[in-house]
């Protein structure tokens, strides 16, 4: 580990970033499962964007869809992209197999439904460096969850939410919290594995860093909008019915706090979603749209 969690570094600007060009600073494991258009999107506004010394390793936990097909095109030519195919859904554990591989300073975790914005990469890079004992922070602005306690954090003309519970998979974190001992693990069931991203977050804390929020979205998350629950309605029925101590009544409960939609099911068993006619008011802790 380099220097304490206490210790305040320099702050990672414009000069210091080209000052190493041929150190790598970010590396970035995106974990993939099915959800080969939202993956080609996730990728292509990765690329579009990735200002720093990169290096992409992407995950995929045995997709049975284009997804292997697209991640080796990526892959192709570019010492600096590295693909792992798994044979099956290992959930978070496969994150930990990315991570093994990153040579960075930095340690970008994706999930493949992320639309990254300009800026979001240096923007991320400076918060560690800005704050010490900062050990992970989300591309995404805090909406707090039931009884979370978020609060506000400014050094240097920058800011993060600091939260006393957890932040997304999709996160940055220093290299020296892996190497400290904090793991992703799984949860889920049958094929729908997926990273505790919660018992992350509290293995970070446990090691002495605190976790945070971005005060702004850098990024947008795909995979939450109507749209796309419309469109492939039966994932995320399975989805949420896989998921522990949710269930698809959490995500009815997303739809109605957050959409103004609900769920429906026919007497055939088939499910829908539905325009739920009065406006409701968002209570706090029902999902996390982006803007």
């Amino acid at each position: 580990m380099q220097g304490s969690i206490g210790e305040r570094r320099p702050l990672l600007t414009d000069q210091s970033i080209d000052a190493h060009e041929r150190e790598i600073v970010l590396s970035t494991v995106l974990l993939n499962w099915n959800r080969a258009s939202l993956l080609a999107r996730t990728v292509e506004s990765y690329l579009a964007t990735v200002s720093v010394p990169y290096e992409l390793i992407i995950v995929d936990n045995g997709s049975t869809d284009e997804s292997p097909r697209l991640i080796t095109a990526v892959c192709e030519g570019h010492d600096n992209h590295q693909a792992i195919l798994l044979p099956d859904n290992l959930g978070g554990e496969a994150i930990n197999a990315g991570i093994e591989r990153c040579h960075g300073r930095y340690v970008h975790v994706s999930e493949n439904d992320m639309e990254y914005l300009p800026g979001w990469d240096r923007t991320l890079l400076a918060k560690p460096r800005a704050f010490p004992g900062l050990g992970q922070i989300s591309p995404l602005a805090p909406v707090p969850q039931a009884e979370e306690i978020v609060s506000p954090r400014t050094r240097d003309g920058m800011t993060v939410r600091v939260t006393d519970r957890g932040v997304t998979t999709t996160c940055v974190i220093p290299r020296e919290v892996y190497e400290r001992g904090a793991r992703w693990t799984t949860k889920g069931s049958g094929e729908f594995r997926f990273p505790r991203d919660g018992r992350f977050s509290g293995a970070v804390k446990a090691l002495g860093y605190f976790v945070a929020w971005n005060d702004a979205y850098v990024a947008r998350d795909l995979g939450h909008t109507l749209d796309e629950f419309k469109n492939r309605l039966p994932y995320y029925i399975e989805n949420y019915t896989a998921k522990p101590r949710k269930g698809v009544e959490h995500f009815d409960r997303i739809l109605r706090a957050v959409y103004g939609h609900r769920l429906v099911r026919d007497e055939a068993g088939r499910w829908s979603i539905e325009e739920q006619g009065d406006t409701p008011e968002t209570p706090e802790g029902e999902g996390r749209p982006a803007p």
